[in-house]
């Protein structure tokens, strides 16, 4: 898969097969993660991009890979030598549309972002967690980890990402035509017509290049051998750490408003916790006994909060898939 020193530059072939990062960390699963880099490309040539996202997605979980398509590198740990790659010390990223938010509102968002960022990194995951929780019940915000981006859940229109190459036409035409294609296949996925709503994505990347990311509601310009400038800082990301050195008493009362309850709920929750000490240490043995004794099978049928209330009852974080807590549990009984 080695391109000589004399091949295309990064970022511009996009025929050019996928590479480790020179500032990928080690890993004996290199092998196997290059297959799978390699077959998450073959599924993206064949428009088959549900299958590439299940890829990015496995490949993130399981070997904490991130993928930067327009070096055409993979990197455990998401480090690369270009600013565009996901890695863990850059801020979270906004994508998609943002409903009926003020700017306001979208500043106190970036703003609890960036203080849960601070609140993992000194490993305070209570407070992350009430931030999250916050956010989520406020705004309907959804924070992705893995990617390091946030969005609305709940929106349906789609909107040009913010770091999108520019389409080849770039007129009032052509991106009122786009809108236009986009609206009829939100429609057509709406009533479950697949085959139009595919014919359409398919036309739209044929025409112009253009990606859509059904997650976050966004549409991009793919690299395909364009020449793009880039820079150490994108213009939201200044914005967003702008908005975190301008926090001031008015945004702190409004993060307080958002998170007061949730404190006071976890606070008296502590307290009854400490009260009934002896209660709960006997129903956490009783509990324990009892998940010692159920299958994987007999978990799968559980729903996710269920399966959450028993991994708290525990001591267990309650963080990911459906999946994820069914191993943890299964794990826990085990050992």
């Amino acid at each position: 898969y080695g391109e000589g020193q004399g091949g295309p530059a990064k970022g511009k072939d996009r025929n050019r097969p996928y590479a480790k990062s020179e500032l990928s960390l080690d890993t004996a699963e290199e092998d196997t993660i290059q297959q799978m880099v390699d077959q998450r490309s073959y599924h993206k040539k064949r428009r088959e991009y549900n299958d590439a996202d299940d890829i990015r997605y496995e490949l993130q979980r399981e070997y904490n890979v991130e993928i930067d398509d327009r070096l055409r590198e993979w990197s455990v740990g998401g480090k690369f030598d270009s600013p565009s790659g996901p890695s863990s010390d850059r801020p979270y990223t906004r994508r998609g549309g943002m409903g009926n938010l003020s700017e306001d509102d979208i500043q106190v968002i970036e703003a609890a972002v960036m203080k849960r960022t601070e609140a993992k990194t000194v490993r305070d995951f209570n407070l992350a967690d009430t931030i999250r929780d916050g956010l989520q019940n406020r705004y309907g915000v959804t924070i992705d980890d893995r990617s390091r981006e946030w969005h609305l859940s709940g929106i349906e229109e789609y909107v040009r990402a913010s770091d999108s190459l520019p389409l080849s036409e770039e007129t009032e035409e052509v991106l009122s035509y786009v809108d236009k294609r986009l609206e009829e296949r939100r429609l057509a996925k709406k009533s479950r017509d697949f085959d139009v709503a595919d014919s359409i994505r398919d036309e739209l990347y044929d025409s112009y290049f253009i990606v859509i990311d059904d997650r976050t509601k966004e549409w991009s310009v793919e690299d395909h051998g364009q020449s793009s400038s880039s820079s150490d800082e994108s213009p939201q990301e200044s914005k967003v750490d702008n908005a975190t050195d301008n926090i001031d008493e008015a945004l702190d009362e409004a993060l307080d408003d958002i998170f007061g309850e949730l404190d006071a709920d976890n606070e008296q929750s502590d307290m009854d916790d400490q009260d009934n000490a002896e209660e709960e240490e006997e129903e956490e043995e009783e509990e324990e006994v009892e998940d010692s004794t159920e299958s994987p099978e007999s978990l799968e049928k559980l729903t996710v909060p269920e399966l959450k209330e028993k991994l708290r009852e525990v001591g267990l974080p309650v963080s990911g898939r459906k999946a994820e807590l069914i191993e943890r549990l299964t794990t826990a009984a085990s050992s």
